[in-house]
């Protein structure tokens, strides 16, 4: 079915959910039922007295009452399985973080500084999967693809913007040796500091939530400046111009990163076999030694985009969840004074509306597969300890700047890098190439600064 799972209805633009941090504008919209991820907030408007779904407690005919407990089962059993899928998808993304090794920092930083080929490899595989998963949803369910593609706000960032939060985060991968994302493994597995990450995180997309009211006119003036005379919506294959050739078309774009991304990758597993790259990474809490092919895990990984497209109407990200946890604090604001509040965090002041939620199920899923790969409770762990992880200090402020760029620039590793990326967002071919171009200095500063430390793949035996 062309419009999800959920079944046809009226058209419904999708949310702002790469900038959950200040809420925002439609991106695009399709002729199909709302994803099951508006029935967060549909069930929480069912018992909200602010809520016209209030009356549902006011006497009323028989058969008005019945349709109307009805609805209310269907949007509450709608997010039961939006629960439940996210943190599935959520589990299988930490296992197989764990089981590739990439979510052992030193694994991280070893490949900014080209000494592990192993998280490269987990990348190209997903990528090359997530082009393929793109082009097949695209052909079967259109409308519900492009809902997805179109609910990130691409169109409002311009290439300063991008390029300095890009920068940002990328120089908090090299601190941390994680991203938004893989420190939901780490803490799962036990890293040492990792939920030091998170914390750091946090307070970032708090300073981000705070200051983004004046960030957000700068950052939109910035794209009308460097690509509104080019592109009408912030994708490559819409163009107002075309060049050379002529537009460029969505399906052929796709198959040709598969191609790129599949040709390197077994170009790389020639050069550096996965089980030579592997070698000495321990798996984290255990120092487990079986790990599994990184393209293999990646390429798993890669599949998660098809029930994300068609369960929560968008593509993968972990960043904006982040802002979703740090605006609580506007539940503590009294009621007179809370609409102010939420001029710098606007959708995110709720777990139930906030169209970044299906996030934090995704990361707690995340936490669980990582303790369940790394505990031995999915492999047999050959050994005990754990991986070295890096310093408080590197933690906290690594984390900080991961989150606040990743937010400044309008997503992290998964949404720009894989998303943004496959899905031909302009943005995405902007951000990553940044994001390395901040990690892989860092890194070698680090090397020089730190030696060996920086990159021991030792476990800490007890």
């Amino acid at each position: 079915m062309e419009g999800g799972l959920v079944g046809s209805g009226p058209a419904r633009t999708a949310p702002d959910d790469a900038d959950a941090a200040r809420g925002g504008g439609a991106a695009g919209s399709v002729a199909a039922g709302p994803p099951v991820e508006y029935a967060l907030a549909d069930s929480a408007q069912a018992t909200s007295d602010e809520s016209p779904a209030a009356d549902f407690a006011k006497p009323s005919d028989g058969a008005g009452t019945s349709q109307r407990a009805k609805a209310a089962a269907w949007a509450a059993a709608r997010v039961v399985f939006a629960v439940a899928v996210g943190f599935g998808m959520g589990a299988v993304f930490g296992m197989g973080l764990d089981r590739s090794g990439v979510a052992a920092p030193a694994v991280v930083r070893l490949q900014l500084v080209f000494r592990k080929e192993v998280m490269i490899k987990y990348w190209l595989a997903a990528l090359a999967t997530v082009g393929v998963c793109f082009i097949v949803l695209r052909v079967l369910a259109r409308d519900a693809f492009e809902q997805a593609r179109c609910a990130r706000p691409w169109g409002e960032k311009g290439a300063v913007t991008v390029t300095v939060g890009a920068l940002l985060q990328g120089a908090g991968y090299a601190l941390t040796g994680s991203c938004p994302g893989t420190v939901y493994a780490q803490m799962g597995a036990g890293v040492p500091w990792a939920w030091a990450v998170f914390v750091g995180g946090l307070v970032g997309a708090l300073v981000h939530g705070l200051v983004d009211p004046w960030l957000a006119p700068l950052a939109k003036r910035d794209f009308q400046m460097t690509y509104a005379k080019v592109f009408t919506s912030g994708f490559l294959d819409e163009q107002k111009a075309a060049p050379l050739a002529g537009r460029v078309r969505f399906e052929a774009a796709a198959g040709l990163i598969v191609v790129c991304s599949a040709a390197v990758l077994i170009a790389l597993e020639v050069v550096f076999p996965w089980q030579a790259e592997t070698s000495g990474i321990y798996g984290v809490r255990t120092g487990a030694t079986g790990l599994m092919p990184p393209s293999l895990a990646g390429g798993v990984i890669g599949l998660l985009q098809i029930p994300c497209c068609l369960v929560f109407g968008t593509l993968i990200g972990t960043s904006a969840g982040y802002s979703t946890v740090a605006s609580q604090w506007i539940r503590l604001v009294p009621p007179s004074r809370r609409s102010r509040a939420r001029a710098f965090f606007k959708t995110a002041s709720s777990f139930s509306t906030s169209p970044s939620a299906w996030q934090l199920v995704y990361g707690l899923g995340a936490v669980l597969g990582g303790y369940l790969s790394s505990s031995g409770v999915v492999v047999p762990p050959p050994s005990p300890g754990t991986p070295n992880g890096v310093g408080p200090g590197f933690a906290f402020v690594g984390g900080f700047v991961m989150i606040l760029g990743a937010r400044v620039s309008g997503g992290c590793a998964s949404g720009h890098g894989l998303s943004g990326v496959t899905a031909l967002a302009v943005n995405g071919w902007l951000a990553l190439p940044m994001m390395f171009a901040g990690a892989i200095p860092t890194a070698f500063i680090m090397q020089a600064a730190m030696g060996e430390e920086a990159f021991s793949l030792a476990p800490q035996v007890p």
